[in-house]
């Protein structure tokens, strides 16, 4: 009786954990890797620097996964907090994005973007299905997501530096 009981309180703890994932967490963000200050337009010089403290953050917590003796759920909770710094990162230059392009070229990145989220989440889902209902499962779809969050960060980001 007391697994009947478990096993669906346990479905719904993951349930709402992977729900508050989606929602970008300046917490999750490591230590110096924050947004420069919102302003008009960032300089580019700005910018460079918050992607090379970008890079180096992610670059940490690669390295914590391949050379640290984690347990699962450390891994899972360090492949979560690369997808959430590079997730943090694109909505950033997003709202960079909208500030800086005209509104015809930003009409046409929404397109774009709204594809590329669906396709995202096709990707994600896909590599995630021989893995559902395993231990496994968190830090093979959040590692795939951060991957291609972070392509799309570099996407944005050349954009930015090509912008004006």
């Amino acid at each position: 009786m007391k697994k009947l009981i478990l096993i669906p309180a346990l479905i719904i703890a993951l349930f709402m954990s992977a729900c508050a994932a989606s929602i970008p967490s300046e917490a999750a963000v490591p230590e110096g890797t924050a947004p420069p200050e919102e302003s008009a337009s960032p300089q580019k010089s700005e910018l460079e620097s918050y992607m090379t403290s970008l890079e180096e953050s992610s670059d940490a917590i690669h390295t914590s996964l391949e050379t640290e003796a984690l347990t699962q759920a450390e891994m899972n909770e360090k492949s979560h907090q690369l997808y959430e710094l590079w997730d943090d990162a694109l909505n950033y230059l997003w709202r960079e994005l909208k500030a800086a392009l005209p509104e015809e070229e930003f009409s046409i990145l929404l397109e774009e973007q709204l594809i590329w989220i669906k396709d995202k989440e096709q990707a994600v889902e896909e590599i995630g299905r021989d893995f559902q209902g395993g231990s496994m499962y968190v830090l093979v779809t959040s590692s795939e997501a951060a991957r291609i969050t972070e392509e799309r960060v570099w996407e944005f980001y050349d954009i930015l530096m090509h912008a004006d």
